[in-house]
């Protein structure tokens, strides 16, 4: 439950009950604006909080806080006893998320969903294991059906359903019965309450006040970032919920941090978590499976973005038809000497896939980022680096089917030998390890701009160039009639390599802190 910032309490002691979640004196603040100030919260196991406030009151702030996806200013939050700072991974263990974004990819089909995350959990991902969760979530038989496909209510489902499957001690839910039909939102309402009775700790954020005054056990009021009022449900000030929240929010912040009307006094104690939360009931069975290694989780994310792709065919055919497009292009302006067509050929080969591949790792990045997918993954207790091999995989892939169709394009229109294609070939696979390298690290910076598309080449380009040069030196020898060997090859040849290292290093270290940023 909640309390006012001047009434924060000291954390619980070994020796007491410990709740499923607590935070005490959490602040955040976005340049000058308070988003939160010194909020304390907390929720035992099969209690239900339900957190109220208007828009820009920090409610989502808060649950990002909760969850650890943002980082407070100050403030602690423990989660099932484990420092959300101090062991972020077991932290997240505990902690399932239910956004404004389903957190589901709309081209898988529900139980793909659902395995691809079991996966990053280390849980069975076998169909019979995913039953009971499909079950549960009343989708046994639209397992199969992409999620595309699927109604709100239908999607918001499987977004419990994901959230809960690794048994979580804490469920955030921002807002969950938004664009819910009346029988739907009493649905989840009542899927909700049986998650409580079942001994998991529920946060819900709702402008929904009389669902919120049945649904919840305890309610928090939020405003301009401050806990303003909090008590049990079935507190007597909480029996006119409107009047209370109409009075409380429409007030006007004084000075400091004095408490409002209907706040608890400094010194005052929180309510207890006993005020009005049900038993928990069976209680939740705990997973006791552990995280996926590093390659395992890399591989598991590497095969969802290629099934995703496949299903979709929203990068590949594009792509394809740009750099092929590219290459039409440029041998119109080859010159006519042999010598300059040797170098013009090589130069517009790694033009077009190129910038063909860019193309491909925006919208790659992009895509993720627009399906709530990358919330997903930081949500999930895998290393960082993880998730920069298996972008950097899929996108490698990606790059190498672009270079399969480009090639047999680069023998009709800019006259390659057919003979020295499996040498390129061979100079394309080195080069695009580290151009996707680069390119998959750029990109996830570049991806939370408006103008990702363009911002993407402008950072990128300039960076691969000690790449590009040597590749086009390296091709223009294996395409000189007769092919040029020896030393002449070998400094190109270390140069790309050096590249790839480094920038697969570089990679593997600095994402992690550009997907925290």
């Amino acid at each position: 439950m909640g309390a006012h910032p001047g009434a924060a309490r000291p954390l619980p002691q070994p020796s007491e009950p410990a709740p499923a979640i607590v935070a005490r004196g959490l602040v955040r603040r976005f340049g000058g604006v308070r988003a939160l100030e010194g909020v304390d919260i907390e929720a035992g196991a099969g209690s239900l909080v339900v957190v109220l406030g208007p828009n820009g009151a920090g409610k989502s702030t808060l649950l990002g806080i909760l969850a650890g996806l943002t980082r407070p200013d100050a403030g602690r939050v423990l989660v099932a006893g484990q420092d959300l700072n101090r062991a972020p991974a077991a932290a997240r263990l505990e902690v399932g998320l239910v956004s404004h974004q389903p957190l589901v990819y709309p081209e898988l089909t529900a139980e793909e969903n659902l395995r691809f995350h079991a996966k990053l959990y280390g849980l069975p991902a076998d169909a019979e294991a995913l039953r009971p969760a499909l079950e549960a979530a009343d989708l046994w038989r639209q397992r199969h059906r992409r999620v595309r496909d699927f109604s709100r209510g239908m999607r918001q489902r499987l977004a419990i359903a994901r959230a809960i499957l690794h048994a979580p001690a804490v469920l955030l839910l921002d807002e969950p019965f938004t664009g819910l039909d009346p029988a739907a939102a009493d649905r989840l309402a009542d899927r909700l309450l049986g998650l409580a009775a079942d001994g998991h700790a529920l946060l819900v954020t709702t402008h929904d006040l009389e669902r919120a005054r049945a649904l919840a056990h305890g309610l928090v009021i939020l405003d301009r970032g401050r806990v303003v009022w909090s008590g049990p449900a079935t507190d007597p000030a909480a029996s006119d919920l409107a009047s209370l929240y109409r009075r409380l929010t429409a007030a006007q912040p004084g000075p400091g941090p004095a408490p409002r009307a209907g706040a608890p006094e400094p010194g005052a104690a929180a309510p207890s978590d006993d005020s009005g939360a049900v038993p928990a009931g069976p209680g939740r069975v705990r997973s006791t499976a552990a995280p996926p290694g590093l390659i395992s989780a890399a591989l598991s994310l590497a095969w969802k973005d290629l099934w995703v792709e496949l299903r979709a065919r929203e990068i590949l055919p594009p792509v394809l038809v740009f750099a092929l497009l590219a290459t039409v292009i440029f041998q119109f302006a080859l010159p006519r000497e042999p010598a300059g067509q040797v170098v013009g050929a090589a130069g517009a080969l790694w033009i077009a896939l190129l910038l063909g591949s860019t193309l491909g790792l925006s919208r790659a990045m992009g895509s993720e980022l627009d399906s709530g997918g990358m919330t997903g993954l930081r949500m999930a207790p895998v290393d960082r680096g993880s998730i920069f091999l298996g972008k950097w995989l899929s996108g490698y892939a990606l790059g190498l089917l672009v270079a399969v169709g480009l090639l047999p394009a680069g023998v009709v229109w800019l006259g390659i030998p057919v003979d020295r294609l499996p040498a390129l070939a061979m100079v394309v696979a080195l080069g695009m390890v580290g151009w996707v390298a680069a390119g998959t690290l750029l990109s996830a910076m570049a991806v939370g701009t408006r103008a990702r598309e363009v911002l993407l080449p402008v950072l990128l380009f300039p960076v691969v160039l000690p790449l590009i040069i040597p590749c086009v030196q390296f091709t223009s020898t294996l395409l000189s009639p007769p092919p040029v060997a020896g030393p002449s090859q070998v400094l190109p040849l270390a140069l790309v390599l050096a590249f790839d290292v480094i920038f697969l290093v570089l990679g593997f270290l600095l994402l992690p802190f550009v997907v925290e940023a």
